[in-house]
């Protein structure tokens, strides 16, 4: 189970309130009791976080967070990183 990736926008300019959404997302669903097969299932995420520079393509954000995303994976997971 898991590996599956999403992209969250956020109408945001400071990294620190990306991070800190980001941070808050993660303690969500850290704290919240799912339900799989009949029996609870603790889950947890990795986020690769990130911002638009202006006049930057979508591939550079994306390769940017990417990179982010698995820096958190490698680093045990369950954490947000930025880039």
């Amino acid at each position: 189970m898991g590996g599956e990736e999403f992209i969250v926008l956020i109408n945001d300019n400071s990294s620190n309130n990306i991070i800190s959404i980001a941070n808050r997302l993660k303690k969500e669903v850290e704290n919240k009791r799912f339900i799989y097969d009949d029996a609870f299932v603790d889950l947890t995420i990795s986020l690769g976080t990130t911002f638009c520079i202006k006049g930057e393509s979508y591939q550079d954000v994306y390769k940017r967070a990417d990179e982010a995303l698995y820096e958190a994976k490698n680093r045990g997971r369950n954490r947000v990183c930025f880039k």
